[in-house]
């Protein structure tokens, strides 16, 4: 095969490449397959041209489905967060219901007042892989120690 032939081989199979694929996705196959090609031996047979092609497509597809992994748990952390969150208020009131708060403390104004700092505990502890009963007891726990 000559380098046209190569080049348009390795086209024909950049939408082989996962869904996610951005332009630098489809631009970095062809790329590194075409540097990968031009070392291999000019006699080098097509079953070794197309198993280095393979094996370049297999790279940036595991690399793409790693950053949508990534992108999938970012946007789990988010949600499950917001979830922590919105749990507060509910945590403050058992606290009180066992008299383990004050009576007259405002639970909006702590519920104000702790949010902040409970989101970014959750942000920074939560993988995206937690029950809703993980971010129950994680929220229970970071609560009891902001307010000790």
């Amino acid at each position: 095969m000559n380098m046209g032939q190569d080049r348009h081989l390795i086209e024909s199979l950049v939408g082989q490449l996962p869904l996610g694929a951005t332009e630098r996705d489809r631009t970095a196959f062809v790329r590194r397959s075409l540097e990968a090609l031009s070392k291999l031996e000019q006699n080098a047979n097509e079953l070794v041209r197309l198993q280095t092609i393979d094996d370049i497509l297999q790279e940036v597809s595991a690399e793409v489905a790693d950053r949508e992994e990534e992108k999938r748990l970012a946007e789990k952390r988010q949600s499950l967060t917001r979830l922590g969150v919105s749990q507060i208020f509910s945590h403050l009131s058992q606290l009180k219901r066992k008299g383990e708060l004050e009576s007259d403390v405002s639970l909006f104004d702590l519920e104000r007042e702790l949010s902040p700092e409970v989101e970014d505990i959750l942000l920074e502890e939560l993988d995206g892989d937690e029950s809703y009963s993980d971010i129950t007891e994680l929220v229970g726990e970071v609560i009891d120690d902001l307010l000790e």
